[in-house]
């Protein structure tokens, strides 16, 4: 039971941290595109570069989350690591579809 409850806490713990990261670094991704494009530009824009940027967050997330603030949370047993090659990959990734939006943007304008 003990772990059970354990279990449950590290999960709202993990639903926290995750709107609290999306959406602090939603905010500042949404700052840098609307001051690259304007605000008319970004009412166009908006959709695909928000679930660019969505999924580039989730991807950080998934690796911050597994590496690190795992193993401070209620439940650490059986935690382990991302091998570093799967971090890199991810890392790699959401950097990318972070970047791809504000690129795209940008080259619009020129």
């Amino acid at each position: 039971m003990r772990k059970f409850i354990r279990g449950i806490l590290e999960f709202l713990r993990m639903t926290v941290l995750l709107m609290f990261f999306v959406g602090i670094i939603g905010q500042m991704e949404n700052s840098v595109i609307k001051m690259i494009i304007g605000h008319e530009g970004y009412e166009i824009f908006r959709f695909g570069g928000n679930f660019m940027f969505l999924i580039g967050d989730l991807l950080l997330f998934a690796v911050l989350y597994r590496n690190s603030w795992q193993f401070r949370g209620w439940y650490t047993e059986d935690a382990e690591r991302l091998p570093k090659r799967v971090t890199r990959m991810m890392l790699g990734s959401g950097v990318a579809c972070i970047l791809l939006p504000i690129l795209i943007a940008s080259a619009l304008l020129i």
